[in-house]
């Protein structure tokens, strides 16, 4: 599995070239008035919530550095780069665009949980310890005579 940095290329896949201006424009005077810079916010923010989703699975190592993401997530990146950036700019969204984002958010539910796996380039096909995903029980088990 191949690991790929975040960064502000991500919003040339996810925005319109005359979005991209648009966003240009509104970040620049919101820098001028002080503020800080929100698409450095929105590209730092959407691998950060990738990892710590991957993080919370338990079932995957997280590989490179905080910008990181695995290659099978990027689209997930796009979107929530993308609807981030529409609703922090009061852009146009769609529902095309809109459930796109709905995609990303179960695929992030699936990684927290440990539902969605990604395959692991580090040896050892499963990293430890190993989450079977099935609740833990807690108190005395009862075999039904078994020992």
């Amino acid at each position: 599995m191949d690991w790929q940095p975040v960064n502000e290329s991500i919003l040339d896949e996810a925005l319109a070239p005359n979005e991209i201006q648009k966003i240009r424009m509104k970040r620049q005077d919101a820098v001028q008035q002080g503020a800080p810079d929100p698409v450095a916010e929105i590209v730092t923010a959407v691998p950060a919530e990738i990892r710590s989703r991957i993080a919370a699975g338990g079932r995957t190592r997280l590989r490179g550095s905080g910008q990181d993401i695995p290659r099978e997530l990027r689209w997930v990146a796009v979107a929530l780069a993308r609807w981030r950036c529409l609703v922090r700019f009061s852009l146009g969204v769609t529902e095309e665009r809109t459930a796109d984002w709905n995609r990303a958010n179960r695929v992030l539910d699936d990684l927290s949980s440990g539902a969605y796996v990604l395959a692991d380039d580090g040896g050892d096909s499963t990293p430890r310890p190993h989450y079977s995903g099935r609740p833990i029980r807690w108190g005395p088990r009862t075999r039904n005579g078994v020992m």
